[in-house]
């Protein structure tokens, strides 16, 4: 079983918007076809090279009450035969 590690994103836009910009603090190495930085995780699976790339297109106030919602996007590239377990209640957004 692999999990992917902590995710670390910055808000970095608009103290008094609707809508907050995020980005990867750490791991970044490329970015999005749409120009959003990604942060990446290499993953060994079965000894194969396997990747995990996470992003963010930002943060919107909750329509319906208080509070955030976050969109936080992953692809996982998994080159290995063996299934990569992406467990939820282990993912964790921090703030830095």
């Amino acid at each position: 079983m692999y999990r992917t590690p902590y995710v670390l994103l910055i808000g970095i836009a608009a103290a008094c918007g609707a809508h907050t910009e995020f980005t990867p603090v750490e791991h970044v190495q490329g970015s999005t076809v749409s120009g959003l930085s990604d942060a990446s995780y290499d993953l060994a699976t079965a000894g194969m090279p396997s990747e995990v790339r996470v992003w963010s297109p930002g943060a919107e106030r909750n329509p319906h009450g208080t509070g955030s919602i976050v969109t936080v996007n992953l692809t996982v590239n998994n080159a290995s035969p063996d299934p990569i377990e992406l467990v939820a209640d282990q993912l964790r957004l921090e703030s830095v």
